[in-house]
């Protein structure tokens, strides 16, 4: 198939945008920070790191309304957010969770609207009580833990308890150690998973490993320490490793990568399929989850893993075939998860903070403009609003990333100042038109936008118009799995594959 395709699709990309049209702007229009009133291009001199604060403070509005105690009786002192379920999924601890985390950034960075004894502390009480180790049961009859993501929601408990550890109480900080040290060691012997075809293990081993990395900065003289510190290690190289990187005799923390590898999660030109397709959401959350744990290092003064960092940058080399100039992706494959949701944000953070990347600083500065933007528009504090797809558990994972992203910018330091200039520098050099034959996609890029097609996973193909001409009206193109080319049957598929 890819010798009948591969002519077709390039000459779709070469001509496709030279089709006769009208002139579009030259440059961006600049215009002030934006509000619910005006439409407006966002401007590179609005400090971002206020953005973040505004995104949290206003998102701890909405997260108000969802407050509950606990029965008095029977769980004195505790409460939550949301449902109150232990195996909830994404809305249960998982959304508690990285909801006391926001909480916690906030009042540390002098916030006192709710004292910690009003809200973070009553749900850590809550939340780890309902834990395998705990002596009760959720809302839903269950305790949580030992399960599929429950080493990411215990991981962010800790953060949480950590930013306000000197005004929690004693007893509070136990029983978060307890929960937080259960989840890290069920890794001590568990080796890293392995992809299988369309389902990716990378974001899960980055997030397996947060809690190791919470683990350590609550209780850094453990008994455990040394399994955890090793945790992080091995899952760390399990997260993004290609097949080439099992064979490598480079050194890195201490040894070789290939006694490292034990797995393969992502394609040779490090692209990366989840949900049975070609999936930027995930080939980029896999490296910021591992910058994630990053910042718990920084907190405490200790060198950051190699680990950490392991072939972030070369994912970021594929990716930004994708990237556009007002910080969006383009989806050669569609996107099953809400569109312009900006759940990106914190991964133009970390490049642009960890790894002093410009033009990351430029799509940061853009991307939280819009985020905030989208969440004054929804008018009750939510970042996605009634649009989204799961309720307050997207809402809560939103809040995590800008908790995270604030967070990057006062450990890793400000990136570096940033111009369109050095976009425009960075897309010159790519290639004009890029096969990503594992995947079964192509992209163009053109002056005046961004053409891809794809032959594998989702048979369509994708025009987006280049964003530096409408920044000021964002919201102009869809994934739509059948666009441009219609629907049609290859030979020898089946009416179900034609549909996939």
């Amino acid at each position: 198939m890819k010798q009948t395709l591969m002519f077709p699709l390039v000459a779709f990309c070469a001509t496709s945008l030279i089709v006769p049209g009208n002139k579009t702007r030259s440059k961006p229009i600049q215009a002030a920070t934006p509000s619910a009133k005006t439409k407006s291009a966002p401007s590179p001199s609005v400090e971002t790191t206020a953005l973040l604060k505004e995104m949290l403070l206003d998102y701890r509005r909405y997260a108000e309304t969802l407050w509950h105690p606990a029965p008095a009786d029977t769980m004195p002192g505790m409460g939550y957010w949301g449902s109150g379920k232990s195996d909830g999924g994404n809305e249960g601890i998982r959304a508690i969770a990285n909801t006391a985390l926001v909480y916690a950034l906030l009042s540390r960075e002098g916030d006192r609207a709710f004292a910690v004894a009003e809200r973070v502390e009553p749900a850590l009480r809550y939340a780890t009580a309902i834990h395998n180790t705990g002596a009760m049961k959720g809302t839903d009859d269950k305790k949580w833990g030992d399960s599929w993501q429950s080493a990411m929601w215990a991981g962010n408990l800790g953060v949480a308890a950590y930013l306000v550890w000197d005004q929690i109480k004693p007893e509070t900080r136990a029983v978060v150690e307890r929960v937080v040290a259960a989840e890290a060691d069920r890794f001590t012997a568990l080796p890293p998973p392995k992809m299988s075809p369309g389902d990716t293990k990378a974001e899960e081993n980055a997030w397996n490993l947060t809690v190791a990395s919470a683990a350590l900065l609550l209780m850094p003289r453990h008994a455990h320490a040394g399994n955890w510190q090793q945790t992080v290690l091995r899952y760390g190289f399990n997260t993004m490793p290609t097949e080439a990187d099992s064979r490598s005799a480079a050194v890195m923390d201490g040894k070789p990568i290939r006694d490292w590898v034990t797995t393969v999660q992502i394609n040779p030109d490090y692209t990366l399929e989840n949900h049975g397709t070609f999936h930027p959401v995930y080939a980029m959350v896999a490296p910021v989850t591992l910058a994630q744990a990053a910042v718990t290092y920084k907190m405490t003064g200790r060198p950051i893993p190699d680990a950490l960092k392991f072939n972030t940058i070369k994912g970021w080399e594929m990716l930004r075939y994708i990237a556009q100039s007002d910080g969006e992706w383009l989806y050669p494959q569609g996107l099953d998860w809400d569109l312009h949701d900006y759940e990106h944000i914190h991964y133009w953070t970390m490049l642009g903070t960890l790894y002093r990347d410009p033009v990351a600083s430029l799509l940061e500065q853009r991307t939280a403009q819009y985020a905030r933007h989208r969440q004054i528009l929804n008018g009750n504090g939510s970042f996605v609003g009634p649009s989204g797809s799961l309720g307050f558990a997207r809402e809560a994972v939103q809040a995590e990333r800008v908790a995270f992203a604030l967070l990057m910018h006062q450990q890793f330091g400000a990136p570096p100042k940033a111009t369109i200039a050095d976009f425009t520098a960075m897309t010159a050099r790519l290639e004009p038109v890029r096969a990503f034959v594992p995947s079964g996609f192509v992209v163009h890029r053109a002056e005046r936008g961004l053409l891809s097609f794809s032959w594998k996973h989702h048979l369509m193909g994708l025009a987006a118009p280049q964003s530096e001409t409408h920044l000021d009206a964002p919201y102009v193109t869809t994934p739509y799995l059948q666009s441009l080319v219609g629907s049609f049957t290859l030979a020898g598929q089946t009416p179900q594959e034609a549909n996939r």
